[in-house]
């Protein structure tokens, strides 16, 4: 299968394959970023990166490693890495994986 993808400055075509149940949602629940350090001009590659949703793409290492950059901004304390890609900016922190309502007690 294809999928043509569109960035802001490009357009490419991938051959993949479509997995629809790889995952789940993610993040489980609604991640408060506000106090979070993210640079102005930093443009993520999900804009609704913090509220729960499907996965949008799965790369592979070798297609992952093509569209990381080196650039990758970190602070000490509870915030999040930001990892510059070709598909924008990746910002990953340590986030629950089951809603607190549903978590094991």
């Amino acid at each position: 299968m294809g999928v043509k993808l569109r960035f802001s400055n490009c357009e490419t075509k991938i051959d993949c394959t479509v997995h629809p149940n790889l995952t789940g949602i993610i993040p489980a629940t609604f991640v408060e970023c506000n106090a979070w350090i993210i640079p102005e001009g930093i443009k993520s590659a999900d804009k609704n990166f913090n509220s729960p949703n499907s996965i949008d793409i799965v790369l592979a290492a070798d297609a992952l490693l093509e569209v990381v950059h080196h650039d990758k901004k970190t602070w000490p304390g509870n915030y999040p890495v930001l990892q510059h890609t070709e598909l924008g900016w990746l910002i990953s922190d340590k986030i629950p994986l089951v809603a607190p309502e549903y978590a094991p007690r």
